[in-house]
């Protein structure tokens, strides 16, 4: 099961309890609060790399498409991943170019399944449907 997608927010609010926790100061431009140099290995090293990993995944989220680009594929969606068809956010929606159409904002599992079908061909789709209609 796929992780669920951090929003901006949630990943502000765990650099503010990092930094409250270990008594550093507040986060930089980058939105990251200081390396913990010297405390390699440690709790606290951990936690910060983890950290680092977090604002890293959403700012790729955000480069590879942002809110607004997110927000104006699912308007012209009417809200609905075109792939399972339930209702998608905008904040935790992926988006996946498929040039020359215009990009598709989905769930991440949906995006998964699709990118799975473009590798295995159109053909896994008919394996599919038999084996979900076997009685």
């Amino acid at each position: 099961m796929p992780r669920p997608a951090l929003t901006e927010d949630d990943v502000r609010q765990k650099v503010a309890a990092y930094c409250a926790r270990y008594r550093v100061e507040a986060p930089s431009a980058t939105g990251m609060p200081p390396f913990p140099a010297g405390k390699r290995e440690t709790k606290q090293h951990r936690e910060w790399v983890v950290l680092y990993k977090a604002v890293q995944r959403v700012r790729k989220r955000e480069a590879a498409g942002g809110l607004p680009v997110r927000a104006a594929a699912l308007k012209t969606q009417r809200g609905r991943c075109p792939v399972c068809a339930e209702p998608a956010e905008a904040e935790t929606a992926v988006l996946l170019d498929r040039s020359p159409a215009p990009s598709l904002a989905l769930h991440a599992g949906c995006r998964d399944l699709l990118r799975l079908v473009d590798r295995l061909g159109p053909a896994v789709l008919d394996r599919l449907r038999a084996l979900v209609t076997r009685d």
